[in-house]
């Protein structure tokens, strides 16, 4: 076996010393790998000078190891040398010894992969269910809600939509009534009797009106008849057959206080109008009662205000002219005389 090559002194006086490495829970003792300046390297066991051509690199500790200390056949060192195994590594004894620990912490690891990757895996699917059975919730929710919106709203809407026809035929039921209130009424004991009296009393009404031949088709007394002849008389429903001379009762009505005498005098002809425009004119009147008794009262505290300001004006202007009569007064020479005092 050829010598070592002596580098010089820096390298031959030196002790070799043991590089101690922890892999896989093992102790191993390496020698520092000491470089020539010309390329060679010492073998990692042997220490021995080894050319580029005569070493092999371990694959795991990548230390370098000549070929005696592999105990590889020349063969076979040779084929590691010429990088034709490339599917074959060598490791040296050392990290053969430490490799099935390493193997068992790679599979220990793939295995705790393959768990975590499973357990995401399933999280994710219990995510996706959770999510498809809260869509599916709401959507079964906002199907009822609406459901239940749009049969409230066919209730409502159905209601609103009977209600306005039954006005609206109620309102045509009484395009041709009239209704009269303040005639006076019988007290017969024949009711045909005292339906009699009303037709000659409307009859005369309207022809005083500049009506004539009023034709009625029907006519009667709203209520309950009073025994009392002395209480106010029921109101008096008339239905025409002619719209033009309903018109025309109506419009001159108003002069009913003007072309009759007696207790016709006290009548008043009104349409015959539904409940529900009873109570719009009701509510309109009682508005216009409030809006003028609003105004009323501003009326009466600006009048309020400017009748202070005038008794403020009229004290002021007689307390300053009374103070300076005073000073006047006591301000003069004995000589002047009250009549021109008082002139001033």
């Amino acid at each position: 076996m050829q010598s070592p090559i002596n580098f010089g002194k820096s390298i031959t006086s030196t002790p070799k010393r043991p590089l101690l490495t922890q892999i896989g829970g093992m102790d191993k003792k390496r020698t520092l790998t000491m470089r020539s300046p010309e390329g060679a390297s010492f073998c990692t066991i042997c220490h021995n000078t080894t050319e580029k051509h005569s070493r092999i690199n371990c694959a795991s500790c990548k230390l370098q190891f000549c070929k005696p200390c592999t105990g590889l056949s020349t063969k076979a060192f040779d084929l590691f040398l010429s990088d034709e195994l490339d599917d074959y590594k060598w490791n040296c004894k050392s990290c053969k010894q430490t490799l099935p620990t390493l193997e068992q912490m790679n599979n220990t690891l793939k295995e705790l992969s393959i768990k975590q990757d499973k357990r995401l895996t399933t999280l994710e699917d219990q995510m996706q269910n959770i999510d498809h059975k809260i869509g599916h919730k709401i959507n079964e929710n906002m199907s009822h809600v609406k459901d239940q919106i749009t049969s409230t709203l066919k209730d409502e809407i159905g209601e609103l939509v009977d209600a306005r026809c039954k006005e609206m035929d109620d309102r045509r039921r009484r395009e041709l009534n009239v209704i009269v209130y303040n005639l006076p009424e019988a007290y017969n004991e024949n009711n045909i009797r005292n339906k009699q009296e009303d037709e000659t009393a409307i009859h005369k009404i309207s022809t005083n009106l500049g009506i004539d031949n009023l034709q009625v088709e029907t006519l009667y007394r709203l209520g309950k008849q009073k025994p009392n002849s002395s209480e106010r008389p029921r109101a008096l429903k008339i239905i025409l057959k002619d719209r033009k001379q309903r018109k025309a009762l109506l419009e001159n009505s108003i002069q009913i206080k003007n072309k009759l005498q007696g207790t016709l005098q006290k009548a008043i002809i009104v349409k015959d109008l539904t409940f529900e425009q009873r109570q719009a004119r009701k509510d309109k009147r009682e508005k216009g009662q409030s809006e003028s008794k609003h105004q009323n009262k501003e009326a009466t505290a600006q009048e309020t205000t400017m009748l202070m300001d005038n008794i403020n004006s009229d004290y002021m202007n007689t307390t300053e002219a009374t103070v300076i009569g005073g000073i006047l007064s006591q301000d003069l020479p004995n000589e002047v005389t009250s009549p021109e005092l008082s002139r001033v």
